[in-house]
């Protein structure tokens, strides 16, 4: 009676460890990250469910429960927003988690580059980042050349704290200054971690010198 009552416990304690991983409490870690501007995140698992938000391009997302029906349930690291995704609109990361890279003290220019084009005009935005003691700090600049030869350009400087997979920038200060005005709307600058080129903010890639390609981020600001 003994043997049957200690193989009915682990029986017992075989489905409930089943159940457990199919639910996605014991789901391995892993982390995916929007493939697709504008991606939908779901209710329930199905393109007719309602929309629970919307996830800019290279948002990183972890999963939390085992894929099914061309569905993964996911929870945004950053919001925390959980909701489903179509495994269709998403990739995979390919190294760890881990913080953008920073640099050890602030760079003369941004390092960091997006560029968009049209007949009219060339618009090159930038970002940098670096250490300051515990804390990091930022600088976004944007260059709008136009067709006629006018132009336009700004710098505008941040600071925040760096997270696993991210980098939230809370305050705009003004250069030099280590106080300023707290953002309604924290910024957040995303890892590349499906191809490790750079990073994502508002769902633009920022890549060293605007170069599209994916690599070794270790001579980003050089």
């Amino acid at each position: 009676m003994k043997t049957l009552r200690l193989l009915a416990s682990a029986v017992i304690a075989m489905t409930v460890a089943t159940l457990l991983y199919s639910c996605g409490e014991s789901y391995p870690t892993a982390y995916v990250a929007v493939g697709y501007p504008g991606t939908e995140i779901k209710e329930e698992a199905s393109a007719e469910a309602p929309d629970v938000a919307h996830a800019n391009y290279g948002e990183i997302f972890k999963i939390i429960s085992k894929p099914a029906d061309g569905f993964v349930k996911v929870r945004n690291i950053a919001t925390g927003v959980e909701g489903f995704l179509d495994t269709l609109q998403i990739s995979h990361q390919i190294d760890s988690l881990r913080t953008p890279e920073l640099l050890e003290a602030e760079p003369d220019e941004a390092y960091l580059i997006h560029i968009e084009t049209n007949d009219e005009w060339e618009n090159t935005t930038g970002w940098a980042l670096w250490l300051d003691g515990q804390q990091v700090k930022a600088m976004k600049t944007a260059s709008m050349i136009y067709a006629t030869g006018m132009m336009r350009d700004y710098q505008t400087y941040y600071k925040g704290e760096a997270k696993e997979g991210y980098i939230l920038l809370t305050e705009q200060i003004e250069p030099g200054e280590e106080s300023g005005i707290r953002l309604d709307v924290p910024i957040i600058i995303w890892e590349d971690i499906a191809n490790t080129a750079g990073i994502f903010e508002n769902g633009f890639l920022f890549t060293p010198g605007g170069q599209l390609f994916a690599g070794d981020d270790s001579e980003w600001g050089i």
